[in-house]
């Protein structure tokens, strides 16, 4: 701990008002111990980090991709910003969600995580156990 990583900005693109960092950084030896080896990605169409815009409906329409030494995993779904769950679950069957391939990766911020949330998790989780889902952390899945 102590060490400083430089992260540079490696574009600006005024048109989309799109600032990209150098993931470099991320994969920075001083981060050997414990590197990152994925990143979550939007549960929508907006910019993930650096992908560009063919890498980004890629992972949007796909499970995970891998670029650079580093895995980038899409997130379904933003649980804080579900409304219905049960109305969620039942279009979990229907063909919006055809490019699912067995993953289910639900998501929300710690800063995100009330009791309505928990929630909903609890009932996604329901679902999952109930539909055969097995539970797994992708950094151990991805080491």
């Amino acid at each position: 701990m102590g060490d400083m990583v430089d992260a540079k900005i490696t574009e600006i693109n005024y048109e989309t008002k799109r600032v990209s960092l150098s993931i470099r950084a991320l994969l920075d030896p001083v981060l050997d111990e414990e590197p990152v080896v994925g990143l979550m990605t939007a549960d929508d169409s907006r910019q993930s980090y650096y992908l560009d815009d063919e890498e980004n409906k890629y992972i949007y329409c796909h499970d995970r991709m891998e670029k650079d030494g580093c895995y980038f995993i899409s997130t379904d779904m933003r649980m804080e910003y579900v409304d219905n769950v049960e109305r969620k679950i039942k279009e979990l069957s229907s063909d919006s969600w055809n490019n699912q391939t067995g993953d289910l990766v639900i998501f929300t911020h710690e800063w995100a995580l009330n009791l309505e949330t928990k929630e909903k998790v609890g009932k996604m989780c329901k679902y999952a156990v109930d539909n055969g889902y097995k539970f797994v952390f992708y950094e151990d899945f991805l080491k």
